[in-house]
């Protein structure tokens, strides 16, 4: 979309193979600011190539870093039919891409660990 009558704004889907040391090429003369009014090739069609940058692939500034923030019961029964239930959705960060989250039992908590990492791992999406 046009921010403005020159600002040109492309958002990237979350899916996007871009990251930082990509190069991303404008077709030449497809691309003409809002105002103009006469067609491509012209002396306004964009051109160019800009590579999104290393160490600030957020535009010149630090990119947010992820924030975990995870509710739920801090400890449950021993009944086979007992469940926990997670929840992580208020965390932030990931930039344009969604969070993605894998779930582990640490060993030296549990005396299951291992049965129910294995169950975890078949989760993880």
């Amino acid at each position: 979309y046009w921010q403005d009558d020159s600002t040109l704004v492309v958002n990237l889907g979350y899916q996007t193979q871009l990251a930082p040391g990509s190069t991303l090429t404008l077709l030449n003369d497809a691309i003409r600011p809002a105002i103009s009014t006469s067609p491509c090739p012209g002396p306004l069609c964009a051109s160019g190539s800009a590579t999104i940058d290393l160490d600030f692939p957020c535009g010149g500034t630090t990119c947010a870093l992820p924030v975990a923030i995870v509710s739920g019961s801090q400890s449950i029964s021993a009944c086979p039919s007992a469940v926990l239930a997670l929840d992580a959705s208020t965390s932030t960060g990931g930039g344009i891409k969604p969070l993605e989250y894998a779930w582990r039992v640490d060993p030296t908590r549990s005396d299951f660990a291992d049965e129910l990492n294995v169950r975890l791992e078949q989760l993880d999406g």
